[in-house]
């Protein structure tokens, strides 16, 4: 019951935020992109992320620009726009000839258009901030009636000196001779950004495991981090920190609060082509200080390839590892992989 219980409610907050994100209204399309070709287009800029901008027109639908053919912009619409170094600044936009020039109420900062790492207009409500992505797989094999369904939600919401992101993932595998068995782990982070690119985070997370003993493990920690590597098409991100969790155990009761420690690498990878390309992934381990000598790694890569603009195909693995597990007859690791559609909002 509780399986299904916190399946439940991770597919419901998935549906209840893609419902409200995509109901954000759109503003006037009076924004202009110059070409380095000199030809104009205007519309509604939408964002500029992983070496492509993303302009709403009403003649072409939505366009997709890469970054480099772009020699200007024009906006009255107030614009977050973050450098390579991670710094942000605030305003309207113009210039032209390979440089942006952004007006915070008369406070004029000129940039090389190459040094843009991102940009967006800063919406007024937290729903139009919103973006992510959803995905839903099914396989089965019918030589020993295993049937698997997965579920995958992730989104990001972007203030204007923080990141939040929340991701939640349901993998459930059922088979004619074995009781059905659900994975669930959602993760929720909010990045602080401090100088230049360095940030501290408050991080939450809770995790299902039969295949490892767990029947819940909420747990929450703080962490420092820093961008080591941002580039317009990547960023390698990395963090350490200090956390506690408390571990529900199945079958055997032994149920324990544990203090930590966290290290984590993130990693991101775009390629523009025919399909669009997306590699995200992320290695965290945990080194138990209240448990000695346990070690707990978590890994997560997902391949993405778009065959339209919202919708894709999506390969995923994961990997959990534990060294000491809690729970009686179960094993150190357990791995999948997953292939699944996704739409992203």
């Amino acid at each position: 019951m509780q399986a299904d219980t916190g399946g439940r409610f991770a597919a419901a907050l998935g549906f209840v935020l893609l419902l409200a994100a995509t109901s954000a209204l759109a503003r006037d399309r009076t924004d202009i992109v110059m070409l380095d070709n000199g030809d104009h287009l205007t519309g509604e800029i939408i964002q500029l992320e992983h070496g492509q901008l993303e302009l709403k027109t009403d003649a072409l639908g939505t366009v997709y620009i890469e970054w480099p053919r772009v020699s200007g912009l024009s906006s009255s619409v107030v614009f977050m726009v973050e450098n390579l170094g991670g710094h942000d600044e605030f305003g309207r936009l113009a210039g032209g000839n390979g440089h942006l020039t952004i007006d915070d109420d008369g406070r004029l900062t000129d940039l090389p258009l190459g040094d843009v790492a991102r940009l967006g207009p800063v919406r007024e409500s937290f729903l139009a901030r919103v973006r992510g992505s959803t995905s839903v797989g099914v396989n089965y094999a019918q030589a020993n009636n295993v049937k698997v369904g997965s579920f995958r939600f992730d989104a990001e919401y972007r203030g204007r000196n923080t990141l939040a992101s929340l991701s939640s993932s349901v993998d459930t595998t059922s088979s004619r001779n074995s009781n059905t068995n659900q994975r669930i782990l959602i993760d929720y982070s909010e990045r602080f950004f401090l100088e230049g690119t360095r940030f501290w985070a408050v991080l939450g997370s809770f995790e299902r495991n039969p295949e490892l003993g767990v029947d819940g493990r909420p747990q929450a920690g703080i962490a420092i981090g820093e961008s080591l590597r941002r580039r317009s098409e990547s960023d390698l991100v990395a963090y350490v920190g200090l956390g506690a969790n408390y571990e529900s155990v199945d079958a055997s009761g032994d149920n324990r609060a544990n203090i930590l420690g966290i290290a984590g690498l993130d990693w991101r990878i775009y390629r523009f082509s025919i399909p669009e390309t997306t590699l995200t992934s992320s290695l965290k381990v945990f080194p138990y200080l209240s448990d000695f000598g346990r070690v707990r790694a978590r890994v997560d890569v997902t391949l993405q390839r778009k065959f339209t603009r919202a919708l894709s195909l999506n390969l995923s693995l994961y990997d959990d590892y534990d060294s000491r597990p809690p729970g009686l007859d179960v094993v150190n690791n357990d791995y999948g992989i997953v292939t699944s559609i996704g739409y992203t909002f």
